[in-house]
């Protein structure tokens, strides 16, 4: 019972869908009874699988989980797995003996509160509580993921427009890139949101820059400012500096030019331009174009195979809301052996894309271009239901020799856009940043000229 006046906002009209984790069974009935009473809506599950299963069939809008079920710290493991998968899904940790300690590593890797079991008929109004703030931020989180989810596909549409020659019918404003730009820099905001913000800012930035390319390109040559080099000086420093140079696309040539000028000016005193923020965006757009360039026929190939949908079908659960249970064990294996900057849930969004698409689908960045490659690159293999599935590189990557190339290109796609994130290492300086992030698309352009 609760011990204040508070009444919780689950109703009949609008309840709240809670998943409650627990391997007690009179612990889950207890619950059920006084969150049923309450007007909540109550899945069950024993122990973590059982509850990854259930979210992937039928997302709730907030997870009670326990800390101890099968292992001494199973529900830790659960919130750590969810955070991956699904990281606006909320969750709250109930424990009977848990320590302080477990309670602040709950804290640290997601859980909104963490509730005591000792005394849960004192506590449930605080359980209460918890419920309805966590379901607020949930739907409050869910609504402002489907308005970046908007802007991406308006500058996917943009891109597609320019790519057929015409004129966007609803073209990109300052407004919507510093709205982005406003959200990414929101300390409160959700970290998953944030990021989201900053992955379709930097594609807004994009489409400004290529607006501006050749502006840049025209100073460049009306510029003679000491220690500039010349337009020609650059050409060789670059052939220097890029073995493939000579066979990248002359786009990606462009792009390089005018990131090398940028970049130069970056450190000169004299110059009394600030072209700083658009350097990470040229590298990035270099190595962007070139790696289309290099993948777009194999990707329209691959995605116009019908197996290959059913590979993808496959990867998820059959309402494609989340990964196949067996397929999200092998990429946490994956990413255990290779480390990468991605989450389960980035690989979701990906293949999710991948399927509503179809041939139309267009990697948007290089994060999703990384995954790709990852995920349909290679050759390796996965079981299902004690099924082998076996993925023999379906996309027709050619000119690197082993798996382990393989990974590192996909790897440095992925890095690439991290480090274009300007959130990312603040305790060196934006010129050192820069420095990092240069080298890392050399060495994406050296690897991508290598396919064929």
């Amino acid at each position: 019972m609760c011990s204040t006046n508070y009444v919780p906002k689950s109703t009949d009209d609008n309840p709240t869908y809670v998943l409650l984790v627990d391997d007690n069974r009179l612990y889950r009935e207890a619950f059920r009874r006084q969150l049923v009473l309450n007007n909540y809506v109550v899945a069950e599950a024993e122990d973590s699988a059982s509850a990854l299963e259930r979210i992937a069939s039928d997302l709730p809008d907030v997870v009670i989980t326990d800390l101890q079920m099968r292992t001494e710290h199973e529900g830790l493991e659960l919130i750590d797995t969810l955070r991956d998968a699904w990281p606006l899904l909320p969750v709250i940790m109930i424990s009977a003996i848990g320590t302080l300690e477990d309670g602040a590593s709950a804290v640290n890797q997601g859980a909104m509160a963490v509730i005591s079991k000792a005394k849960i008929e004192e506590n449930m109004c605080t359980l209460f509580e918890a419920l309805d703030k966590a379901c607020t931020a949930q739907r409050e989180n869910r609504s402002l993921l489907e308005h970046i989810e908007q802007i991406r596909r308006q500058i996917d549409a943009i891109q597609e427009a320019e790519e057929e020659g015409k004129t966007p019918e609803n073209p990109l404003s300052e407004e919507t890139a510093t709205e982005l730009a406003d959200l990414s820099a929101k300390t409160d905001l959700h970290p998953y949101l944030r990021q989201e913000a900053m992955n379709q800012y930097l594609r807004a930035n994009e489409l400004i820059f290529k607006e501006q390319s050749s502006q840049l390109a025209t100073r460049q040559q009306a510029l003679h400012l000491p220690g500039l080099e010349s337009p020609t000086e650059h050409a060789k420093k670059m052939q220097e500096q890029v073995p493939a140079w000579n066979r990248c696309s002359q786009e990606t040539r462009d792009s390089l030019m005018i990131a090398e000028f940028l970049f130069q000016c970056a450190s000169h005193s004299e110059l009394p331009l600030d072209f700083s923020r658009n350097i990470g965006f040229s590298y990035c757009f270099a190595v962007e174009n070139e790696a289309k360039e290099r993948t777009q026929r194999k990707v329209k190939r691959f995605l116009a195979d019908q197996m290959n949908i059913q590979r993808i079908r496959d990867m998820l659960e059959p309402n494609a809301r989340g990964i196949s249970v067996y397929y999200h064990q092998y990429i946490l294996r994956m990413l255990q052996e290779h480390p990468m900057d991605i989450t389960v849930d980035n690989v979701r969004i990906t293949l999710s894309r991948l399927l509503e698409h179809q041939s139309h689908f267009k990697p948007d960045g290089l994060k999703a271009l990384g995954i790709l490659i990852l995920l349909f690159g290679r050759t390796y293999e996965w079981s299902k239901a004690g099924k082998v599935r076996k993925i023999n590189n379906p996309l027709g990557l050619k000119g690197l020799e082993t798996d382990a190339q393989v990974i590192d290109l996909a790897n440095k796609l992925i890095e690439l856009q991290h480090q274009r994130n300007p959130y990312v290492h603040p305790e060196i300086s934006e010129l050192e940043q820069l420095g990092h992030l240069r080298t890392t698309a050399f060495e994406c352009i050296d690897i991508l000229t290598q396919l064929v």
